[in-house]
């Protein structure tokens, strides 16, 4: 009887406390990312980042898709994500050749885990890193992405107007 009585009082607080606390805790040594999309919202609960010959990759999984953020640079501050600040910009480049769209700096990619044909790019946006330390990053993003497989060379401009989406999102991601 004392074990159980003593089994509720600990727990009980816990119960109570409600999800906040225990949302910061899973934060503080798992990290999390969250991107809406074409009327979806993705939650992914376990985000990571490294750091390699000076740009930062900040990856999230759950075995059911992958969402990577990439972007040069090691401080807090504002990035662009894409490769340009517009579609007509970005429609201009691309008439040389779409390798520059999948091979930005910078950029959003979202990978559903069974659909890779289904690729998410980011075109263009923003990345606003808020903490960097080296244990942690937090960030927030926004801009207009495509579905790879949407994308063709004829007619780049009309297929990045009618096809693009936006997305946003956030993200607290650790060290591995």
């Amino acid at each position: 009887m004392k074990k159980l009585l003593l089994s509720l009082i600990l727990i009980v607080p816990l119960l109570f406390s409600g999800c906040s606390s225990t949302q910061k805790l899973m934060d503080k040594y798992t990290g999390n990312m969250s991107l809406k999309t074409g009327g979806q919202e993705y939650k992914l609960y376990a985000s990571n980042f490294y750091i390699k010959d000076g740009k930062t990759y900040v990856v999230a999984s759950n075995g059911d898709r992958t969402i990577t953020i990439s972007f040069k640079g090691t401080t807090p501050g504002v990035y662009p994500l894409g490769m340009a600040t517009n579609l007509q910009d970005i429609a201009a480049l691309a008439s040389k050749g779409l390798g520059g769209i999948l091979d930005a700096d910078n950029a959003l990619m979202h990978v559903p885990t069974e659909a890779y044909k289904s690729t998410y790019l980011s075109l263009t946006g923003n990345l606003v890193i808020t903490e960097y330390t080296s244990g942690k990053i937090v960030g927030t993003f926004s801009g207009v992405g495509i579905n790879k497989d949407l994308l063709s060379v004829q007619g780049i401009l009309n297929i990045l107007i009618n096809n693009s989406m936006d997305f946003s999102g956030s993200f607290s991601a650790v060290k591995l």
